[in-house]
């Protein structure tokens, strides 16, 4: 399995012409392991640039929106020009964007990619723990990874406005653990008050509302429900 996921990831950055994505230079090999030289991406993962106070000096929460809605709309753009590809990415989480100074957003660590020319199921259990999607932990009859590409960009805006996962990073017992990622988010348990921040005018609240509409959207616990990312740039984000 790894020998394929590492062929797939060296084609894929061989005819890389995205600037957005790291792109193929060389590999080399000695008698223990086979390295692979991409291109530099100079920046900051999204989780220190996010968490790190001294690094983000906003005063107020529209400033804060602003930035979260342009980085949002950057990622969802990338995952989605993967998608038009045909490519799957299925590892979407903050230490995998790198931010630079100019605050352009890229995707780094294309371990998992995979092409899908045909709309298919795949069975590779893959990703982070508190980014997988539902159907990850229930169903041994394969997934559609697109729409498990789909869940990781709500759970990555989830991340964003409330400052932390909605399921924990840490997995004490896998079968609990499961048992929340299947039940799901719900509107009043994981939306509360630390969500919304400290927004005290109309405008910015309905954009949070809508937001929040977004996030529940994607990740819908049945895959079917959940849209594609077109349906969700056309949302009133």
């Amino acid at each position: 399995i790894k020998v394929e996921m590492l062929k797939r990831e060296r084609s894929f950055y061989e005819t890389n012409t995205n600037p957005l994505y790291p792109s193929f230079i060389q590999s080399y090999k000695d008698n223990e392991y086979i390295y692979m030289e991409i291109t530099f991406i100079e920046g900051i993962n999204m989780s220190k640039l996010l968490f790190n106070e001294t690094l983000l000096q906003f005063n107020t929460k529209h400033s804060c929106f602003a930035l979260y809605m342009c980085l949002i709309s950057q990622i969802i753009d990338m995952i989605l020009t993967l998608h038009q590809a045909t490519y799957t990415y299925r590892d979407l989480k903050m230490n995998n964007l790198i931010i630079n100074k100019d605050l352009t957003c890229y995707l780094v660590d294309f371990g998992f990619v995979k092409r899908m020319e045909q709309r298919d199921r795949t069975f590779t259990i893959c990703g982070t723990p508190h980014m997988k999607a539902p159907e990850l932990y229930s169903d041994d009859k394969g997934y559609d990874p697109f729409k498990v590409d789909v869940y990781s960009v709500g759970v990555l805006m989830y991340e964003m406005f409330k400052g932390k996962a909605p399921f924990s990073y840490v997995v004490d017992n896998e079968v609990e653990y499961a048992k929340m990622v299947v039940n799901g988010v719900s509107d009043g348990e994981y939306f509360g008050k630390e969500f919304y921040g400290d927004v005290d005018d109309e405008d910015t609240l309905n954009d949070v509302h809508n937001v929040k509409d977004v996030i529940l959207w994607c990740m819908n616990v049945d895959s079917n429900k959940r849209p594609t990312l077109v349906q969700v740039t056309e949302h009133k984000l």
